[in-house]
């Protein structure tokens, strides 16, 4: 139903003229509107692969600082038990200049060796269990 404040094209010719553009707007925006719907499409689909690189993007950077916190955690296993044994005993050898009735820097070697293998220990056999729960995640075994 048409409006009558509508204009109106008066006579046949002029009638298909006017519905003829009326069909070609008509088609334009079909075809517009298809076009956008395309678009449409297209650029979810570029969001979702850039949101997905994105992730990649992240995730290998966090394997990278679980490995540069493995290795702090590798450093520290070693010089934690040195630190301790160096604070323990402080300066008070007979080498660094100490009183005879201080302790050998023997001492401090004999107390820092064992100390250090029993860390390196620790690690290792934790190490070994990750693995091996990895095993069981993996392979079932």
């Amino acid at each position: 139903m048409q409006s009558p404040l509508w204009p109106r094209a008066v006579g046949d010719k002029l009638r298909q003229k006017t519905e003829g553009s009326a069909q070609h707007l008509k088609d334009d925006y079909s075809y517009l509107l298809t076009m956008n719907k395309q678009l449409y499409e297209l650029y979810t689909e570029a969001v979702g692969t850039l949101m997905n690189e994105i992730v990649i993007a992240e995730s290998r950077e966090a394997i990278m600082q679980t490995t540069r916190m493995g290795k702090l955690t590798f450093l520290a296993f070693l010089f934690l038990p040195l630190s301790f044994t160096t604070s323990f005993f402080g300066a008070n050898l007979q080498e660094l200049g100490g009183d005879k009735d201080t302790l050998s820097i023997w001492v401090w070697s004999l107390v820092s060796v064992p100390l250090l293998l029993c860390a390196i220990l620790f690690y290792t056999l934790d190490i070994l269990q990750k693995w091996r729960g990895f095993k069981v995640y993996v392979y079932g075994i």
